[in-house]
């Protein structure tokens, strides 16, 4: 694998909610989502990967997941320990260039969270560091679970430039978030 870039393609990251969540939180006195961040949400779940796939294929990406149940570092952290034995290699990842949904930072205050909020870093939580500095939304927002979450791709450093453009080309988003370097595991900065 070597070392290179890491990028987020596809989609912005929110908590998840279903029906029962909904039910809930109306029986908890907690307020409705805004209808507008809602929409925001059910459009960027609607969106698929095939462009975001297509531009990795172009760049030639050796590795890649997508985001859903684990969250970003859930699945992150199997992305990161199969390059760990393949490459000796790991993540840095800055917390502050992940693309986040409008409203998703006063949802989580406000406890609109899954279960993979708490249980993804439990399961998780022994491959990824998170520096103090994190904002504690953030680091939240980063283990939540996703429903329909973009790609996590780890670009070669020479082919950057290729995706970027097969991601325009396309009208596909991309992020970059951190990068590919020697050690282990993930580094949340």
């Amino acid at each position: 694998l070597g070392t290179g870039i890491i990028t987020t393609a596809a989609k912005l990251t929110g908590p998840g909610e279903s029906s029962v969540h909904r039910l809930a939180r109306k029986a908890q006195g907690k307020p409705d989502l805004d209808v507008r961040h809602l929409d925001d949400a059910v459009v960027s779940m609607l969106r698929l990967n095939r462009a975001a796939a297509r531009a990795a294929r172009a760049a030639e990406v050796v590795a890649a997941t997508d985001i859903t149940g684990f969250g970003l570092l859930g699945h992150g952290a199997e992305m990161a320990i199969a390059c760990e034995r393949e490459a000796g290699a790991g993540f840095v990842i800055e917390a502050a260039a992940v693309p986040v949904l409008a409203g998703a930072a006063s949802y989580i205050e406000a406890g609109y969270l899954t279960r993979g909020a708490t249980r993804n870093p439990q399961h998780f939580g022994r491959h990824v560091r998170v520096a103090e500095s994190v904002d504690p939304m953030r680091r939240t927002l980063l283990w939540e679970a996703e429903t329909s979450g973009g790609l996590l791709l780890a670009v070669p450093a020479a082919t950057v430039e290729r995706f970027e453009r097969a991601c325009a080309e396309n009208e596909q988003r991309a992020w970059r978030i951190g990068e590919v370097v020697s050690g282990s595991g993930i580094q949340v900065v």
